[in-house]
């Protein structure tokens, strides 16, 4: 389901003319679109984590890379090539454990 499309200064929201006051948070876990439409304030929220298979696109995270279920963007600098049980060889990084795979630079 598409709710908002990018516009010259930022992206609106589809079949509303009304929006005031738009924002939008994505990180990791998260996207949220807040927008005032008539006199209450209304938000849109995704919290399911990406998950890593075969063609995930991956963005850079400090010395990780980690998986998006958004579309190729202008973050996005690989494709995963295997699945996670496919790991030779993990790594602690902080209280997290990293899975060395072969990924495609895009």
């Amino acid at each position: 389901m598409r709710v908002c499309q990018r516009s010259e200064n930022g992206f609106d929201l589809i079949n509303s003319e009304t929006e005031t006051n738009t924002s939008l948070v994505r990180n990791s876990n998260l996207v949220r679109i807040s927008y005032n439409e008539g006199n209450g304030l209304i938000q849109l929220v995704k919290n399911d984590v990406a998950t890593a298979s075969i063609g995930t696109l991956l963005v850079a995270d400090g010395d990780c890379l980690r998986p998006t279920a958004d579309k190729q963007s202008s973050r996005t600098v690989a494709r995963l090539l295997s699945t996670q049980e496919q790991a030779v060889e993990t790594k602690l990084v902080g209280t997290r454990t990293a899975y060395l795979l072969p990924i495609q630079l895009l």
